[in-house]
């Protein structure tokens, strides 16, 4: 009988019954790796990716005839003023860059409140508020922002544009990883009863559900016949065109590693 094979390519065999038990090997990618992309903060801001925006403008030569301080954004495809975005901004003020989040600032203070802000109809709203102490730390391309330092996860906001493709961050309650598709960020990954997170899998950093599950109806790009078991333990699922589908139901048993790259009812 031969092997399943993580790579393309190789020999594949259909679920084997051991018992009870469907077993199959784990071949669906459980990270979505990060893009090189950095937050700005101390250490500066870096440039955005050199990326097309969904349609209008592709670059700041475009925008020329507005006038010496227009420039391309990358997040919408259109030309706007050329001002540094605003890291810092307090609810209710204007903004020229629809889609874009930033860090909010308490107006008496003058200091962050850990608030995160949305630029929609050409003003803040607030759409988001960091737990506890968590200081909102803005990423440098304005699409995505984070609460706390180092290796934490970035926040996105569904439907808003992003910079990256196939960029991916959390949704702000952490039940979805949203992934950058076509210049806007789309509900990739649904994880309840687990939570949307960044993770180091085989020495490679990137976002998953904590517990490596995926939902049905999810987004993936793995093979057909490819499996993985489902956020909520309950089912051993598959990637079929391109959406994650039931493969077989575990019933009283739960879905769990059985073994070296395989997967089972148990």
């Amino acid at each position: 009988m031969q092997e399943w094979g993580d790579n393309a390519g190789e020999p594949r065999q259909q679920p084997s019954r051991m018992g009870s038990s469907v077993v199959a090997a784990v071949v669906l990618g459980a990270l979505v790796t990060l893009a090189c992309s950095s937050s700005s903060g101390t250490d500066g801001a870096s440039a955005p990716p050199d990326t097309t925006g969904p349609s209008g403008c592709k670059s700041d030569a475009e925008c020329a005839s507005g006038g010496a301080m227009m420039k391309c954004n990358p997040l919408t495809g259109q030309c706007v003023s050329s001002r540094p975005p605003e890291p810092e901004v307090t609810v209710g003020a204007a903004c020229d860059r629809d889609g874009e989040l930033a860090c909010g600032i308490d107006p008496s203070t003058k200091k962050k409140d850990g608030s995160v802000l949305y630029c929609e109809g050409s003003k803040y709203t607030k759409v988001y508020a960091c737990p506890g102490l968590q200081e909102c730390t803005p990423i440098a391309t304005s699409d995505q922002v984070k609460c706390g330092k180092g290796d934490v996860p970035s926040f996105a906001k569904e439907g808003a544009p992003c910079a990256t493709e196939g960029n991916a961050a959390c949704s702000f309650d952490r039940e979805v990883m949203h992934e950058c598709v076509n210049g806007t960020w789309v509900a990739s990954r649904h994880c309840p009863p687990s939570e949307c997170t960044l993770q180091t899998f085989d020495g490679v950093l990137g976002y998953s559900c904590a517990n490596g599950g995926y939902s049905v109806g999810d987004r993936c790009r793995s093979e057909t016949g490819a499996v993985v078991c489902s956020t909520d333990l309950t089912k051993i699922l598959s990637c079929a065109d391109g959406r994650i589908v039931v493969n077989q139901e575990c019933g009283s048993q739960r879905c769990t590693k059985v073994g070296p790259n395989t997967i089972g009812c148990r």
